[in-house]
């Protein structure tokens, strides 16, 4: 009976299971700052909300071609009209038009992903060279607007004053800032920059001596500063993103999920077993395990050019298998529909603007649905173009220019169908309320351009002896008279 008992603990002790880990295995992607929490922001942690925001705009691609789409739609060319101004005189508008036009896009891309948009603008002097190759004549010397950049919007502190209205912006001073200018221009790796140094002494006298005083919170002197709208309880903008965190948080741990089963998948368990309830692993066939156990562990260390099929050798009770988790998780693409919903809803946007389709065909009216996007974009062009007047008028200030432009604009967007505006312009030129100049604009054309190419084009025609416009039918022949010469006479009524 001893003897039995001894014979089936040996079974037992040879029959317990062992694993092996692959050093090709593929390990999480995740790290433990991700969001996996369905949690919300007050709008007092500011810092922490736009932080979101930031990271969904560069990961999510929802978010990220919803911002852009209405950037590069809603930030149209600038139309500035000359008024009085000079020919030099708008030479000077044309060299920062460009710069000018680069910079508020970046303005409308802060403002729809953080709510806050913070401009400087830093003013040098350009010299005579510089100003002829820019077309300016008859100055020596001019001051133009050299570097414009926006802040940080997560260094801003705005208080809560009474009147939330006329909020009260702080710079909250970065330790490495600090750092340099209590060091006279050098970091904290040992890099000496002198040159910055100074320059940041002449343009921030004000912010190296608040430093130097030990502060690290800085009244924010800036008539220029963006909010977007507020509510009544918080002085900090509302971030376009900010009703879609949620869903996106969501979103994000669905795909979560999905990494973590694709995961097990790559890093799928062999189960390796040798022998079976009629014929179990005795002790004397101990070695052919551990040969087995050779042979795998030979196939992890080889190179990757091992050949597929590996061979093994066993007896006939082995059995290899393979155990993967349920992958129907993983294939189910239906999950993401209502979250990618919730998120489109939230952000206003139709999907025709997206992706340039509906989901049933024919079941919205593609003007109506951009109703809401259109209002979304005017209502940061009109800041950004109050913008863009300030710094025109600034640069004209500076250099004792009084003449201004009549007008500063930005293009038209146009969100309606092609054919449907081309009608409407053909009215508006049909009743004389639009001038061709203006007409050839909004078709993207040149209409002085026009002119002068046409003209051409008719002295090269008579030249050769051709005809401007093709014939057509009912169209005089050669040496008939375009019109009548004489006007047919009424008849003569008699009374009788």
């Amino acid at each position: 009976m001893d003897k039995k008992v001894e014979e089936l603990e040996k079974t037992i002790k040879l029959s317990k299971a062992s694993y092996s880990t692959s050093n090709n295995l593929t390990g999480n992607p995740w790290s433990a700052n991700d969001y996996d929490k369905l949690d919300t922001y007050e709008l007092d942690e500011y810092k922490e909300v736009i932080q979101a925001c930031r990271y969904f705009y560069k990961r999510d691609p929802i978010a990220s071609t919803v911002i852009n789409k209405l950037v590069d739609i809603g930030v149209t060319p600038l139309i500035i009209d000359k008024g009085k101004m000079s020919d030099n005189e708008y030479r000077i508008i044309d060299a920062i038009k460009w710069d000018l036009q680069e910079f508020l896009e970046l303005g409308a891309l802060e403002y729809l992903v953080t709510g806050l948009v913070i401009p400087e603008v830093e003013y040098k002097a350009v010299t005579k060279n510089k100003l002829m190759d820019l077309g300016i004549k008859k100055y020596d010397s001019m001051l133009l607007p050299e570097v414009m950049w926006y802040r940080d919007s997560g260094a801003v502190i705005i208080s809560n004053p009474l009147i939330p209205s006329r909020p009260v912006y702080y710079i909250e001073i970065p330790d490495d800032l600090a750092f340099f200018i209590l060091n006279k221009g050098t970091l904290k790796d040992g890099t000496i920059d002198l040159e910055l140094y100074r320059e940041i002494a002449m343009l921030y006298p004000e912010l190296v001596a608040a430093i130097n005083a030990g502060k690290r919170k800085v009244k924010l002197d800036n008539n220029d500063v963006i909010r977007r709208r507020y509510l009544s309880n918080s002085p900090y903008p509302v971030p376009y993103l900010y009703s879609a965190l949620e869903a996106l948080k969501h979103k994000r741990n669905l795909r979560r999920m999905d990494y973590s089963i694709a995961s097990r998948i790559i890093g799928a368990i062999q189960l390796i077993t040798l022998g079976d309830k009629d014929f179990p692993l005795a002790e004397e066939d101990f070695e052919q395990l551990d040969n087995l156990k050779s042979q795998m562990t030979h196939r992890e260390s080889a190179n990757k050019d091992v050949e597929r099929v590996f061979q093994l050798f066993g007896n006939h009770t082995l059995r290899i298998s393979w155990v993967f988790p349920d992958t129907a998780a993983l294939l189910d693409e239906a999950k993401y529909k209502n979250v990618n919903s919730d998120i489109i809803y939230s952000l206003g946007i139709p999907n025709i603007l997206i992706t340039g389709e509906t989901e049933r065909t024919g079941t919205s009216d593609p003007e109506f649905a951009t109703l809401s996007p259109i209002k979304t974009m005017n209502e940061f062009r009109r800041k950004l173009l109050n913008l863009a007047t300030k710094i025109i008028n600034r640069t004209l200030d500076k250099n004792k220019i009084k003449n201004r432009p009549s007008s500063i604009r930005f293009e038209n967007v146009n969100m309606h169908k092609f054919s449907e505006f081309v009608d409407a312009l053909v009215k508006l030129n049909d009743g004389g309320t639009l001038s061709k100049t203006t007409i050839a604009d909004l078709l993207g054309f040149d209409f002085m351009n026009e002119v002068e190419n046409r003209k051409a084009e008719k002295e090269l025609l008579d030249e050769y002896g051709l005809t401007e416009f093709d014939a057509k039918p009912y169209s005089p022949q050669p040496g008939e008279p375009t019109e009548p010469t004489t006007k047919p006479q009424p008849k003569e009524v008699k009374n009788e």
